[in-house]
Parts: C-alpha cells; sequence; structure tokens
C-alpha cells in the first residue's frame, strides 16, 4: 500500500509540472504575411491584426509598399515587421481635433493606435502628413498609446507627422518602453515624444 500511495502522489506532481504554462519562449508565434500584391496574403495590415486574434503570440511580416490604413491594436503580444524602414510605410492623414469632433477619446486618432501589451514595431515607417496636405501643425499622432499599453518595442522605424505629439505613449503605469528610432521628425520639434512620467 505503501508503494501505491508513492506512485500516486508522484504520478500526481508529475502531472502538475507538465500541465504548467511552458516558459517563456518555448511556444512558437504564428507567422502572418501582408503584401498588397500577393492574393495568397493579407492585402492590409489590419487585416492581418484582426485574424491574429485567435493566436496567442504572432508576427506579421510587413512586404515592402505604401499601406494607406490606420492601425488598431488591442491585442497582446504582436510584432509588426517590415520589410525595410526605407521601403514599407504606414500612412494617413488625421488631425487630432478632426477625430475629436465625432469622438469621445483620442483612440483612432493616430495612424498607430495600441491599446495592448508587448507589442513591437519594427522596420516601419509611420507618417501623419495631415499637416502637408492642409498647411498645420496641430495635434497629429503618428504612434498613440492607450490605457492597457505597456512593454512597447519601437527598433529600426521612422516616425512622422506634421505636428506635436508625434510619438505618444500614454499609460498610467508603464513597464517600460524601448524605443531605438532611425528618425523622430515632426513639427513643432519641441513636442515630439510624449511618455509617462
Amino acid at each position: 500500500m505503501m508503494k501505491f500511495t508513492f506512485f500516486v502522489i508522484c504520478l500526481l506532481v508529475s502531472c502538475n509540472i507538465h500541465s504548467k504554462t511552458p516558459a517563456i519562449g518555448s511556444e512558437p508565434s504564428t507567422i502572418l504575411y501582408v503584401d498588397k500584391h500577393n492574393p495568397k496574403y493579407f492585402s492590409s495590415i489590419q487585416q492581418a491584426i484582426d485574424a491574429s486574434t485567435h493566436f496567442k503570440r504572432v508576427i506579421i511580416l510587413i512586404s515592402a509598399g505604401e499601406y494607406n490604413e490606420k492601425l488598431f491594436i488591442t491585442r497582446n503580444n504582436l510584432s509588426l515587421v517590415g520589410q525595410s524602414q526605407s521601403n514599407t510605410r504606414i500612412t494617413f492623414p488625421e488631425l487630432r481635433n478632426n477625430w475629436r469632433k465625432n469622438h469621445d477619446s483620442d483612440w483612432g486618432a493616430a495612424v498607430v493606435n495600441i491599446d495592448g501589451s508587448d507589442i513591437n514595431i519594427v522596420n516601419l515607417q509611420i507618417n501623419n502628413h495631415y499637416g502637408r496636405e492642409h498647411n498645420t501643425n496641430e495635434h497629429q499622432f503618428a504612434v498613440r498609446s492607450f490605457e492597457k499599453a505597456t512593454r512597447i518595442t519601437l527598433h529600426q522605424c521612422n516616425i512622422s507627422s506634421d505636428g506635436a505629439d508625434t510619438l505618444s505613449l500614454w499609460n498610467k503605469k508603464m513597464d517600460y518602453i524601448t524605443i531605438h528610432i532611425a528618425h523622430l521628425l515632426a513639427q513643432p520639434i519641441w513636442c515630439v515624444l510624449v511618455v509617462p512620467r
């Protein structure tokens, strides 16, 4: 009886050990592809983001080209990786004041709107070009984060707008932000980066 009890205890301990969450990095990421010129892949970045909700960790590889769209990121564990920062561009013209006329919050006022954590943005140009089209330098977010956003990494990106708060990463308690930006351009230059205190 003693041997049986010992065997059952060992079995339960063994099952418990193997049923725990896998170590970080031990689960593979799902890779999705965006290419406007290849019908096998998603034609827009937002389509790929929307399709990624069923997967735990996702890397979206974006082929070269200009993507005239806004992005809404509400999931965690997402990487957007452009083919090259010199030829993969996300662009959209949006003035914050115009957006707020019909909306209660800034959600959607940026080219890239982030309300998720563990977000990596790599090898991309992100541009809000409203000012050039309408001769103004008022608030024009290129990247804006929100309440749930934390642990955001920007690596080898060109981020620009024609107005204040180009890169605006807000959150009440952001764990960390990693920024390795190739170029951050905005007018007026004194208000290009807003991060939590």
